[in-house]
């Protein structure tokens, strides 16, 4: 029974399987580790924020997004800067669109 190989060796391979097919068709790949890191501009600066609730809330959410045309993310937005002023804090989440 042959020895299987280890997890480095195919990553090394598939990496060399990748420059390979780069050089014939001539294109510029990046590499997947810069992509996987890649933010969109709009998320510059930005943090995520979030919980874990059940789908119910999810689509309870998505129904009054929709009813007052408005994105998850403003009603959130608004439901955090009541929540800073019960509390005497800054309202300071966004909700406008980008």
């Amino acid at each position: 029974m042959s020895k299987r190989p280890s997890l480095t060796g195919l990553k090394d391979i598939a990496a060399s399987r990748g420059a390979e097919k780069t050089q014939e068709s001539g294109k510029v790949v990046s590499a997947p580790s810069q992509q996987k890191n890649a933010k969109t501009p709009s998320r510059a600066g930005k943090t995520h924020v979030g919980g874990y609730f059940s789908g119910e809330v999810r689509a309870q959410l998505k129904i009054l997004a929709a009813e007052q045309d408005k994105t998850g993310q403003q009603l959130l937005g608004e439901a955090l800067n009541l929540l800073f002023a019960t509390y005497g804090k800054a309202e300071i989440a966004e909700t406008e669109r980008d």
